[in-house]
């Protein structure tokens, strides 16, 4: 979508709330239904504040404006977790992964003093170590850094100076320092730092990446009640005892679909599949317990209901505000919620790189409190000790 340049951001300021739990996800019982649904480990909830009035009639505002600060916000930044497509480990916006292509720019730019690669390759050292070195704070840097050397350049210096193992005249080598428990880190300013990956980045997917374009989809939450699900027992597809109807086992790209449940989430040709119509389909709630339904790539399936039911209990109520209108004296919801994605020059950086149905970023926004919650998944295999 359309936005603004970086300096013209409307205003918007972000603030990451550390102190927000969302208990919804770390009770003994959530916990282990994630686990057996294969999302340990994968699944992750946030808070944000930002300090402008959110009105419900310019939410294009908000998305053309709000969200694009919220991406380029120092407070953000350095704390939006996602988990890494090349690691599977959890990284945050600051620390997207360099492409291979761009390491070799580090030591030239001049970001890293006395510390170089090889003129043949990189090797040497580790995106990690990079990764430390670029982004952190210089107060951090203290901690003793060891920049890792590979199997292969072991095997070349010992081959002897100028020369390759097979006996080649050996490209020359920048001199490089290494790091041991008694020598202190460069030194590396935050702000200098990112001047310095905006000038190095080629393709915008490692440190200092910027966010070109923000695509957020306008998610409906209307659903006040967990009687939205009342039809799979009135329909047959589960029993009065919870227990969910087995059907002959098929396939729908990537899912198994072995019960009725699953062919109501994902057979569109199947015979019960419009119970839901279209705009319940799009609804927060239904789209919370789909997700939950499908797990991860090694999800376990329940054979009962109530499982899902509760868990997306849990989390709408986490995740979604209410209030009592003073009129009608009815509950009303007051979030608003969008399903966002966030593009660099080289493609989809956020959620993930890599596109699939159970990758999601949902950003939930309470008017009231001026809150953003951010619900994250990333579609692989979570943990199961």
């Amino acid at each position: 979508m359309a936005a603004g340049e970086p300096g013209d951001l409307g205003g918007y300021y972000f603030r990451f709330l550390p102190q927000k739990t969302f208990q919804c996800l770390s009770t003994p019982e959530t916990t282990s239904r994630l686990r057996q649904w294969s999302m340990l480990g994968r699944v992750a909830a946030q808070a944000f504040g930002f300090d402008q009035t959110f009105q419900a009639y310019r939410k294009d505002d908000f998305v053309m404006v709000g969200l694009r600060a919220f991406f380029k916000d120092p407070d953000v930044i350095p704390n939006l977790k996602l988990l890494s497509d090349s690691s599977g480990q959890w990284i945050t916006l600051a620390l997207l992964p360099f492409a291979p292509s761009e390491l070799g720019h580090v030591y030239e730019h001049g970001l890293l003093p006395n510390v170089s690669l090889s003129s043949a390759g990189h090797q040497p050292v580790s995106e990690d170590w990079i990764h430390a070195l670029l982004l952190r704070d210089s107060s951090c840097l203290q901690t003793p850094i060891v920049p890792p050397i590979s199997p292969a350049q072991d095997r070349s210096e010992a081959a002897g100076p100028g020369r390759t193992p097979g006996g080649q005249p050996r490209r020359k080598w920048v001199t490089r320092q290494r790091y041991s428990s008694q020598a202190q880190a460069p030194p590396c300013d935050r702000d200098e730092a990112r001047s310095s990956c905006s000038s190095l980045v080629v393709t915008p997917s490692g440190p200092g990446t910027e966010v070109k374009k923000i695509e957020a989809i306008n998610v409906p939450c209307t659903q006040l009640s967990m009687s939205f699900f009342n039809r799979l027992y009135n329909e047959n597809i589960v029993r009065d005892s919870g227990h969910i109807v087995k059907c002959l086992d098929s396939f729908c790209d990537p899912f198994p679909v072995s019960d009725e449940l699953r062919k109501v989430l994902l057979v569109e040709d199947s015979e019960k599949y419009g119970i839901f119509s279209q705009p319940d389909r799009e609804e927060f709630l239904f789209c919370l317990f789909k997700h939950l339904c499908l797990g991860g790539a090694l999800c376990q399936y329940e054979d009962v209901l109530p499982p899902y039911l509760q868990t997306t209990k849990l989390l709408y109520k986490d995740l979604v505000s209410v209030r009592k209108n003073p009129q009608t004296k009815k509950i009303q919801i007051t979030s608003s919620v969008f399903k966002v994605t966030a593009y660099d020059s080289a493609g989809v950086c956020y959620p993930s790189t890599k596109s699939h149905e159970q990758t999601f970023s949902y950003f939930i926004v309470d008017p009231i409190k001026r809150h953003v919650h951010v619900l994250y998944h990333s579609y692989g295999v979570g943990d199961m000790s």
